[in-house]
């Protein structure tokens, strides 16, 4: 077993990086924490190589991650990650978005048959047999000094990963999916480099907007677009500003006053009263703009619709073997019926097997 390098300093970062100049591949990991920030905060960067593995700390006072950095945006290296999105998220503020090539494991393990989002520990027995401690998982990774048998699990989460993707890029091999993991991996890279959520369209990550009466979707969006943009500037949780369920409660009562919001479960008045106060009057006044059609929840005969066109998916998931969720979600196919021509489902490898089925159903 490879020996565990902890690089706690800028000098011994150099070092690494240098040793790492050549490399052509570099398994990468994060641990980072996000329960009381808006911003998921990164405490430690996890990178295995053929010769080793070694365990970054990105708290480490002063220290200077750029040529780390560096060799995660070299277009020359590969980058291999298990369920790579959350990753790239925390990481995208350090690279300005440029990752280089990733091999997502997780991703390329649905492609060959081993599901949808099956989590690393799992694969890694199914295919090597090699079974992983899962006693640190709920590990507070801003705690310094971190113990040694943390350090060891964080650093199996990178230790293995090469062998994956041998194993796995064989089986894309055998099933002629290469290309159509390829194509699914450059749009993973090119989503996690877009910009942040924008605010407007913040409503529709709210738990239970589906069942709001469609009257109280225009103020939510303008409440949850406040929340969004309060939540990135104090950094904070946006459960911490408003919960989904008063969000919920705020659009469909509307309070005209002081008393009303006060008699809303769970809202507190003496922190964001007058600002969503103001929302209100704006929203009541009518100056909020309507919500896109194809932002809407469906209707009674556009659920019919969708129900149709996922048994279409349906089917072709059972007869190539690939998860439902691979070639198409609920909602991309409900934008589809209604007209939308950017949704996975009608565009590059998928298009071929479910497009002309899919645009039978558009009205």
């Amino acid at each position: 077993m490879a020996e565990l390098r902890w690089v706690g300093t800028s000098s011994d970062l150099r070092a690494l990086a240098a040793e790492l100049a050549s490399v052509d591949w570099l398994a990468v990991d994060t641990e980072f924490s996000n329960e009381r920030t808006y911003f998921p905060r990164l405490c430690l960067i996890q990178v295995g190589w053929a010769g080793g593995v070694a365990c970054v700390d990105p708290l480490a006072p002063g220290i200077d991650l750029s040529p780390l950095l560096d060799l995660v945006r070299s277009p020359e290296v590969l980058k291999i990650l298990h369920a790579a999105e959350n990753d790239l998220a925390v990481l995208r503020p350090l690279l300005g978005g440029a990752f280089g090539p990733v091999f997502d494991t997780q991703l390329a393990a649905a492609f060959v048959g081993h599901g949808p989002s099956i989590g690393y520990g799992p694969l890694l027995e199914g295919v090597a047999g090699i079974s992983l401690d899962k006693g640190w998982a709920r590990t507070d990774w801003s705690a310094r000094p971190l113990p040694q048998a943390a350090l060891r699990y964080a650093a199996d989460d990178v230790r293995h990963l090469r062998r994956l993707v041998d194993h796995l890029a064989a089986g894309l091999e055998r099933a002629g999916r290469r290309d159509w993991f390829l194509e699914d991996s450059r749009s993973l890279v090119e989503a996690a480099a877009a910009p942040d959520l924008d605010p407007s369209l913040a409503w529709r990550r709210v738990r239970g907007w589906q069942r709001a009466p469609l009257s109280d979707l225009p103020v939510l969006r303008e409440l949850a677009a406040w929340r969004e943009r309060s939540a990135r500037a104090a950094n904070r949780p946006r459960r911490r500003v408003l919960e989904d369920e008063v969000l919920l409660q705020v659009a469909r009562h509307r309070p005209r006053d002081r008393g009303g919001l006060e008699r809303l479960r769970g809202f507190r008045i003496e922190r964001h009263g007058a600002e969503v106060a103001a929302l209100l009057a704006i929203a009541g006044a009518g100056s909020h703009a309507a919500i896109p059609s194809l932002e809407l929840p469906p209707d009674r005969d556009e659920k019919l619709v969708v129900d149709a066109m996922r048994a279409v998916v349906q089917g072709l998931a059972e007869e190539t073997g690939l998860p439902e969720a691979l070639l198409a979600t609920s909602e991309e196919l409900l934008r589809a019926h209604r007209g939308s021509t950017e949704e996975r489902p009608l565009r590059g490898w998928r298009e071929p097997l479910l497009g002309p089925a899919l645009r039978a159903f558009r009205p």
